[in-house]
C-alpha cells in the first residue's frame, strides 16, 4: 500500500509539472504576442507628453531605437525609460514659436550632442538676454 501511494504521488507530481510547464509556455507566448502592443502604447503615451513640435521626430527615432533593442523585456524597459524621459524633455524644452526658432535649434543641438546644458541655455537662449 505504501508503494502504491508513492507511485501515485510521483505520477501526480509528473502530471502537475506538465501542466505547470504548459502554463509557463503559454504565458511566455502571450508575453511575446502582447509586448509589441505594450511598447507601442508606452511610446505613444510618451510622445503625447512632449511639446507638439518634437513629437514627429522623436516618435520615429524612438521606434527605430526600439527595433534595434534586443528582446521583449529590453524593449519594454526602453519604452518605459522614454516615458520617464518625455516628462523631463517636456519640462526642460524651451517654447518653440513660429516667429522664433532659435530656442528649438538650441534644444535639438543639445539633444544631438547627447546632453542639454543649463549653462549653455543661460548663455545662448534668447530669453536670457
Amino acid at each position: 500500500m505504501d508503494l502504491i501511494l508513492k507511485v501515485l504521488g510521483f505520477v501526480a507530481a509528473g502530471i502537475a509539472s506538465v501542466f505547470i510547464s504548459a502554463a509557463g509556455n503559454q504565458t511566455a507566448n502571450e508575453f511575446r504576442a502582447w509586448s509589441p502592443r505594450v511598447v507601442d502604447y508606452l511610446i505613444k503615451r510618451a510622445i503625447s507628453r512632449l511639446p507638439e513640435h518634437m513629437r514627429d521626430r522623436l516618435y520615429e527615432e524612438w521606434h527605430r531605437v526600439i527595433q534595434d533593442t534586443p528582446g521583449q523585456v529590453g524593449q519594454i524597459v526602453q519604452a518605459l525609460d522614454y516615458l520617464r524621459g518625455a516628462v523631463r524633455i517636456a519640462r526642460d524644452a524651451p517654447p518653440c514659436r513660429r516667429s522664433d526658432r532659435q530656442p528649438c535649434r538650441w534644444f535639438w543641438n543639445g539633444l544631438d550632442e547627447g546632453r542639454v546644458s543649463l549653462l549653455q541655455m543661460s548663455t545662448t537662449h534668447p530669453a536670457s538676454r
